[in-house]
């Protein structure tokens, strides 16, 4: 996560470490949907790979959402300047040095 939004809505280290650790496990969960055989072209599985994946992100922004508060999620939406898109923490998801995960 991008510490300076984390900094800017007052995220506690507790709460860095637990959107680290939804973030891994949905990203694990992300690439054994994306390199699994259900994403090829024509194959039968397709349209049940999609699915799931279209299934996969509204529970990931649910599960990071569940992290925050009300009045985190209210700095959030003043940091992006629109209504808190919690997908974006997820792409803001990356080591940062000197925090291990």
């Amino acid at each position: 996560m991008d510490p300076e939004l984390a900094d800017e809505i007052g995220l506690s280290e507790k709460q860095r470490v637990q959107l680290r650790t939804i973030n891994d496990a949905y990203q694990d969960k992300e690439e054994h949907l994306i390199y699994s055989d259900g994403v090829r072209e024509g194959s039968p599985d397709l349209p049940k790979t999609l699915a799931a994946m279209e299934r996969l992100y509204p529970e990931w922004n649910e599960a990071m959402a569940r992290v925050l508060t009300a009045e985190q999620r209210h700095k959030l939406d003043a940091a992006l300047g629109k209504p808190a898109d919690v997908s974006r923490l997820r792409k803001e998801m990356e080591p940062v040095k000197g925090i291990s995960k």
